[in-house]
């Protein structure tokens, strides 16, 4: 939902409270957090023919507080292919309780992603001989 709730997004997402008509729907608007951007690197997938990623991390001055389910963290990195976003972790599980790796957040994008799927999706769905 934070691509499609970004201040940039194209996307117009409006809430009504129903309980009172008259006041007006409002627009929701995710913004990113501040931070020192860090990296911000373009590169070939190893072993992956035409896979280009794009990766670009940020540091945040202070540690985020995330829910124990990790459902709405702030830290780590939105793994996103050309459609989807696939996961939203620190990529490492050493990771998860080190008060460093929290402060940290960022994108890891890849549509590549999206061939790798299709092409596995073809393969369930093709009859074995």
């Amino acid at each position: 939902m934070r691509d499609i709730l970004s201040e940039h997004s194209p996307t117009r997402v409006l809430v009504k409270n129903l309980n009172n008509p008259r006041v007006k729907p409002e627009k929701i608007v995710y913004r990113h957090p501040e931070g020192e951007l860090v990296c911000d690197e373009k590169f070939e997938v190893p072993g992956y023919q035409n896979a280009i990623a794009k990766l670009k991390i940020w540091k945040h001055p202070e540690t985020f507080e995330d829910p124990p389910d990790k459902s709405f963290r702030r830290s780590g990195l939105i793994i996103k292919g050309e459609r989807a976003i696939h996961e939203y972790s620190l990529l490492y599980p050493g990771f998860e309780k080190d008060q460093f790796a929290l402060r940290y957040f960022g994108r890891l994008e890849c549509d590549y992603i999206d061939t790798l799927l299709n092409e596995f999706d073809e393969r369930l769905n093709t009859p074995v001989q």
